[in-house]
């Protein structure tokens, strides 16, 4: 039975159960296909970062006070690690709708593991545990920040449901859930490697330089996965329409027209985190996030 409730303090891990199996097109998100590549791409990389998080998140928050309540580190971990088994069971599901995902992920793995054995021998140990968490609170701004822009009233992720409308979308693909999720779930736990990063006495220096390594990595992991799905469009569309769509030329200007919100989201994330004095709490989402779990929770019962 799955776990769905609305949001929670500390962050509260639900159980959610995904049938990968289920037939899912190419473009499966609100029918475009640049959008589709680029969650696909999120959710081949996903599971390498989330898992490299949660292990250094977990060492950090054993060096704060012994007073120091960690339930909201604890949930935080929980979800992390739920989100990386899940999406990378989804690889099943990007695999049947024609893509092939094995050089992605090796290719966006190894950089993953590059960057831990970076953080590990070097940074670590020259600048400390807060700057290692400085890193991963970079990361889920990132991520808070597209959940964000997600579940507003916006393209990205439209048929997942326009939050300001009272009626629930139809019938959606595990993919469409499994991001929903996702989103709602990020923008729960937000504060929570900020906060453990306050408490370990970050600098804004550190918070920054965190940023200013986080941010190229996660952009070029990326660029990476997206290039890579679009690349593989004409084969896994098929001749026909392939041709409809207008090949190269008509992917393109597809691509500028579904993605035209996601440079001013960039710009947007790199502009607020750099602020001095800055916390993901900044953002009031609350009332975004509960409406999230209650669209799932109307997903899941009617698929009961």
């Amino acid at each position: 039975m799955d776990l769905i409730d609305g949001p929670h303090d500390p962050p509260l891990p639900r159980r959610l159960e995904f049938d990968f199996a289920r037939p899912c097109p190419p473009d499966w998100m609100a029918g475009s296909l640049p959008y589709s590549c680029l969650l696909n791409a999120y959710s081949i990389v996903f599971p390498a970062l989330e898992t490299i998080m949660v292990r250094h998140v977990a060492r950090a928050a054993r060096r704060v006070p012994a007073d120091t309540d960690l339930a909201a580190v604890r949930g935080f971990l929980q979800q992390e690690g739920s989100h990386a088994r899940e999406h990378r069971r989804s690889m099943e599901c990007i695999s049947a709708q024609g893509f092939r995902v094995t050089r992605t992920h090796n290719l966006t793995h190894l950089l993953v593991r590059l960057t831990d054995a970076l953080l590990h021998r070097v940074l670590r140990p020259l600048f400390g545990h807060g700057f290692a968490v400085a890193i991963f609170a970079a990361a889920e701004h990132w991520t808070a920040s597209l959940a964000e822009t997600s579940l507003r009233p916006s393209p990205w992720l439209a048929s997942v449901g326009r939050l300001d409308q009272p009626e629930p979308p139809g019938d959606l693909s595990e993919m469409e859930v499994l991001f929903l999720w996702h989103v709602a779930e990020e923008l729960e736990h937000k504060t929570v490697v900020a906060d453990l990063f306050d408490t370990l006495g970050g600098s804004q220096l550190s918070r920054v330089g965190g940023f200013l390594l986080a941010t190229p990595v996660f952009l070029l992991l990326t660029a990476i996965g997206f290039a890579s799905m679009l690349a593989q469009s004409p084969r896994v569309l098929g001749p026909v329409e392939w041709r409809r769509i207008g090949r190269w030329r008509g992917l393109l200007r597809l691509v500028r027209t579904d993605l035209q919100e996601i440079p001013g989201t960039y710009r947007a994330t790199i502009r607020s985190y750099l602020r001095r004095g800055f916390h993901p709490s900044d953002h009031d989402t609350e009332a975004l996030v509960g409406l999230a779990f209650l669209r799932l929770a109307q997903l899941r019962t009617e698929q009961a």
